[in-house]
């Protein structure tokens, strides 16, 4: 059986009451011998950008290495890759056709590393800015329509596209990963006291578990759907909550729950893994690709996008001066 269990897109039960103490301790003895399980966690991955898709191959082919060792040694390694969006680095509001060929390109580059298929699940939490059937800001929001994600699946069928939020269980332990730019959103509409050194985000992690919901906002700021408000609701606290946004990558403890946020990996390739049965204080850990180790043409790659956009940039420029020049023009022969 999966040593994972996710709940179903918006259907997390309304009602969730804590493991007795008798439950939790034949869990965790359940739990302890899942040691070669690993969640790999990463945010903001715009899959639009061959220098992130480069970054992902490293990634890949070093995890792949790792399952190859495992077949030869006789460890059975497990990983669960959990991508939260934005997938694309500016948003799509019409139509599906670009994230879905990005989708079956990534789908084709995990399936070059046969040994990491075998051994990997993956699982897709969409961003405020990925294309949706509906409304992407409102919250819970749903998973990337099938058009998007049919074809990968072809590739990947271990994948699943998720709700956002995406919740797992793992033996006696609840994930939980949303993303959203929460940080900003909290501090246009709340008041800190004058003299804080507490950073920004400290106060995001506590606020949201103080009020055991993952909207502590006005509707404006984020629109509800009160059919799945409880898939929301963070009672009891979950072991481990990852809120996907776009500040700096942190993490901190608040009582007896993880926060993290993985960062942007588009920007500059930080993510987390967490190793559920290692001891509690072992289990979140930090982790970066070396971008230096990137081969120098995805670097020059970075460089000749950023060359193109301000190219377009000057020629938009120049064309407005243009039209402005010929009205001036024209408004003088009058």
């Amino acid at each position: 059986a999966d040593t994972w269990e996710m709940s179903p897109p918006l259907a997390v039960p309304t009602f969730r009451k804590p493991y007795s103490a008798d439950e939790k301790r034949v869990l965790a003895e359940e739990e302890m011998k899942e040691d070669h399980t690993q969640i790999v966690v990463l945010s903001d991955v715009w899959l639009d950008r061959a220098k992130v898709i480069n970054g992902l191959r490293m990634m890949f082919f070093r995890y792949d290495a790792l399952c190859k060792d495992g077949v030869e040694t006789g460890t059975e390694y497990r990983f669960l890759f959990v991508l939260m969006g934005n997938f694309c680095s500016q948003p799509y509001t019409r139509g599906t056709a670009t994230h879905r060929a990005l989708f079956d390109e990534l789908g084709a580059l995990i399936a070059s590393f046969a040994s990491l298929a075998e051994c990997a699940t993956w699982i897709f939490v969409p961003g405020p800015n990925d294309v949706l059937g509906g409304n992407s800001q409102m919250l819970p929001r749903s998973p990337l329509p099938s058009q998007v994600s049919a074809g990968f699946l072809e590739k990947v069928p271990s994948a699943s596209f998720c709700s956002d939020p995406c919740r797992i269980k793992f033996y006696s332990q609840e994930l939980v990963f949303h993303r959203d730019d929460i940080c900003s959103k909290l501090g246009k509409h709340s008041r800190r006291p004058g003299k804080d050194d507490v950073p920004l985000w400290d106060h995001v992690a506590r606020t949201i578990l103080s009020e055991a919901h993952l909207a502590p906002l006005p509707l404006a700021a984020a629109p509800i759907d009160w059919a799945y408000d409880h898939a929301l609701r963070l009672y009891p606290i979950p072991d481990l909550l990852v809120l996907g946004d776009r500040v700096s990558r942190y993490d901190t403890q608040v009582a007896d729950s993880q926060v993290a946020n993985p960062g942007c990996f588009s920007a500059d390739f930080t993510f987390y893994t967490y190793s559920p049965a290692a001891d509690p204080q072992a289990r979140l850990e930090p982790c970066a690709l070396d971008f230096e180790e990137l081969p120098s043409q995805v670097q020059d790659d970075g460089k000749a996008e950023r060359d193109r956009l301000k190219e377009a940039r000057r020629k938009k420029k120049a064309k407005r001066e243009k039209r402005r020049s010929q009205r001036m023009e024209e408004e003088g022969a009058e």
